[in-house]
Formats: C-alpha cells, sequence, structure tokens
C-alpha cells in the first residue's frame, strides 16, 4: 500500500478514535499529496454515518490543505512504576492549535439527538432472575478488589445473589470455584454484548472498565440491585438500604463525591447533556448505588447510551460516575442521597449511611491488589502491596482475604 493510503487509513482510524487534529506523519507530506488525501477524505466523510464526522463535514474546507506547522511532541501518561512512561497510542498525538471536536455545537446537537433516539429505543427489560442482588464490576487487575469486596459482603452476613461483571478471560480458573462458593454468578459483559438486545461497544482502551457498570446495571438479572466497584466494599450487611424510607421514595441512592469535585462535571455540561444543574450539590461518587430497575429503566438504558459514546462522553465528564445523575436529571427524575457529603480518608473516599456513620470504604487509591499491578483510572498513592490502616473497618479481614486470593492464584 502507497504512503497515500496508509496516511489515509491512518486519518480515518485517528477520527474513530476521537482525534480532532492532524494524526502523526501528516504534516511530512508535500502540500499536494496532502490535499489529495483531503479530497478522499472528505468522500468518506460524506457518506459515514459516525457521529464523529458530524463535526468534520462543517470543517473540512478550512483543514485541508494543513498549514505547516510544528508536530507536537510525543505525549506520555502516568506510569507508577519506576521505568520509562508509556507511550500513548498514535492517534492522540494532536495539533494543540486545533479545536476539540466534541465541544463543536454540530456534535453536541448531533449527541442531544442521538440520546433522544435512545430514550425513545429503550427496551422493555426482562423479567429478572431475582427480586435483589448485588453487582460487583470488576476482574483482571481489579479482580483481588473484587475478591475482597465480595468476601466482604458475606462476612458482614449479606445473604443477597451476587453477579461479578467483567471482561474476556479476565476471571482465572483458579479463582471460579471460591466464587461459586460464595454464591457469586460471573458474567463476560464482552461476551454479553454480541447478544442480539444487547449490542454495546466498548472502548479499546482502559475506559471499558468506566463503561463496564453500566453495561451490568442494564442487564444484570436483579429487579433491585446494589452495584458496587471492585475497590468499595460495606462495613456492615447493606440490604437493610433497600427497605430506607428515601430509597422507597426515590428508587435511587447515589453517594456524593468529594467536596472539592466541581472539576469533574463543568458547568456547561448539563446545558451539553440537557439535564438539570445540580443546584449546589456535590457531583456523584458511583462506587456505590442502589437502583429500582423496575422504576427507573429509562434512566438507566440513557445512562448506558452516555457510557457507551465515551468518546464523546468522558472528554465532559469524568469517567462514568456521573453519567447516572445526568440522565436521572435529563429525563425529570429523583434520587436520594443519605449523607450530604463523603470524605478522603488517605487513600479512601468514606460514605457515610443516614445517620453519618461509615457505611462503605472505597478504598481507589490503594487497592487490594497483587505486586506489579498499576491502574491507569486512579494511579495508587502507594506502592508494592496495600498497606495495613489499622483503624479502617474490617482491615484485618480484607487482608486476610487478600492473602487467601494470593494462595489461589499461585495454585494455578
Amino acid at each position: 500500500m502507497d504512503n497515500e493510503n496508509v496516511m489515509l487509513e491512518i486519518f480515518i482510524e485517528a477520527i474513530h478514535c476521537g482525534l480532532a487534529a492532524w494524526p502523526v506523519g501528516w504534516l511530512d507530506l508535500g502540500e499536494q499529496q496532502r490535499e489529495q488525501i483531503g479530497k478522499r477524505f472528505a468522500e468518506h466523510a460524506a457518506a459515514s454515518t459516525d457521529l464523529k464526522f458530524v463535526a468534520f463535514r462543517e470543517r473540512l474546507p478550512r483543514l485541508f490543505p494543513a498549514p505547516r506547522e510544528p508536530q507536537p511532541p510525543a505525549l506520555t501518561e502516568y506510569s507508577s512504576s519506576a521505568s520509562a512512561p508509556k507511550k500513548i497510542p498514535l492517534y492522540h498525538y494532536i495539533n494543540p492549535h486545533e479545536l476539540e471536536w466534541w465541544k463543536s455545537p454540530a456534535m453536541i446537537r448531533a449527541m442531544q439527538a442521538a440520546a433522544r433516539e435512545a430514550i425513545a429505543a429503550c427496551p422493555a427489560f426482562p423479567l429478572a432472575n431475582h427480586p435483589r442482588g448485588v453487582v460487583v464490576t470488576g476482574g483482571g487487575r481489579y479482580l483481588p478488589s473484587a475478591w475482597v469486596t465480595i468476601n466482604v459482603l458475606r462476612h458482614v452476613g449479606c445473604t443477597l445473589p451476587i453477579e461479578l461483571w467483567h471482561l474476556a478471560d479476565e476471571i482465572p480458573a483458579a479463582v471460579r470455584p471460591g466464587l461459586a462458593a460464595l454464591g457469586v454468578t460471573c458474567r463476560d459483559a464482552d461476551a454479553e454484548s454480541l447478544e442480539s438486545g444487547k449490542e454495546f461497544s466498548f472502548s479499546a482502551s482502559w475506559w471499558r472498565g468506566w463503561q463496564l457498570k453500566a453495561f451490568a446495571l442494564a442487564h444484570c438479572g436483579f429487579e433491585e440491585v446494589l452495584a458496587l466497584d471492585a475497590d468499595s466494599y460495606p462495613v456492615r450487611n447493606p440490604e437493610y438500604l433497600f427497605d430506607l424510607p428515601a430509597y422507597r421514595q426515590h428508587g435511587a441512592i447515589f453517594w456524593p463525591d468529594l467536596a472539592d469535585s466541581s472539576w469533574t462535571v463543568p458547568p456547561q455540561v448539563y446545558a451539553v447533556f440537557g439535564a438539570e444543574p445540580l443546584d449546589g450539590m456535590t457531583p456523584t461518587e458511583s462506587g456505590q448505588m442502589l437502583v429500582d430497575r423496575t422504576r427507573h429503566s429509562t434512566a438507566i438504558w440513557l445512562a448506558r447510551y452516555y457510557n457507551e459514546q465515551s468518546e464523546f462522553t468522558y472528554r465532559w465528564i469524568y469517567g462514568d460516575k456521573d453519567t447516572f445523575p445526568i440522565a436521572w436529571r435529563r429525563l425529570g427524575l429523583t434520587y436520594a442521597r443519605l449523607w450530604p457529603t463523603s470524605i478522603f480518608d488517605r487513600v479512601a473516599i468514606r460514605q457515610f449511611n443516614e445517620r453519618g456513620f461509615t457505611l462503605f470504604i472505597h478504598r481507589c487509591r490503594d487497592k487490594f491488589r497483587l505486586p506489579d499491578m498499576d491502574f491507569q483510572s486512579s494511579p495508587q498513592l502507594t506502592s508494592g502491596a496495600p498497606q495495613r490502616f489499622t483503624d479502617f473497618p474490617l482491615e484485618n479481614f480484607c487482608h486476610d482475604a487478600l492473602e487467601e486470593f494470593s494462595v489461589r492464584m499461585k495454585a494455578e
């Protein structure tokens, strides 16, 4: 394949991956080559139905030929190891002078229209296997944390059925018998996303983990569900939450993010997504959510759509966490909060119950993990093995559960 064809394919792939500027090598081509590629790309964009091309159709006349500008330096991403930082993939090289495509008015209008279509197309959720249950999301590097959380749930007396949602090849055979003994059903989201009625486009990046939660909430086997991140565990039996008056009234409880988390949801986000603003409330921290799926199926489906469109959504807000309250507010629905604030305690977010006592420890910055595991979504504040904080509830039990997981993995 000649150089022109290679560059055209790279350019088209770059747009699909969310790039809004010149791919690597573009500015090294001659002006005649750039103009020819531009014409061919224009033909491709005109025939495409991909939402990412909407903004580009308005800008094509000034995109080609490209002005001669210095190529931006290689970008790097955070690595918790002491070795050289990892390189960001090819399509993340950008021209810093180019406008961001997700801020294009045409792109925003297209996304709003597509969201309306998603609302109208919300299917009837199939009959659930159980009236109530717990969904834990996390396999692969998050599996040690999920193992600890599941063991804690049983330790504090929770008898509800549990579904562990994961991506392909993330649950080793050595762990499956132990999970089954704990009453856990493992569900492969990658496999289920290929089934009729469940089709879903997972990102090729680590954003897949953020997307997983909304997909699991939409397709789990429970009418009412407590959804937990792998690294968020309760310090007492959470089953009573389903009977709280606040939950019975609203059918949903979302817990607050930290007081200084407003940066994760810029003010213009609500207009972009057509939702009512928070009116002084802090954003949401979605490590734990309680939802009645029979009452809020449309909101769940809309949140699922927002997360499927991660290339757009996650450029406006920080991950999945506020896609849920935004979906609720977009539809004019209400949800409860048991306590107005959360606090950050060294490596974890403490979430509180209706009386202000700690209910969940969301150990997001010192996850229960095996050595040499790193986490792109939330770099760890400690290195090596997780630290032991003797004043954290159930700390010894959690470390014992992690040790059991380690032994099982070594025996594989």
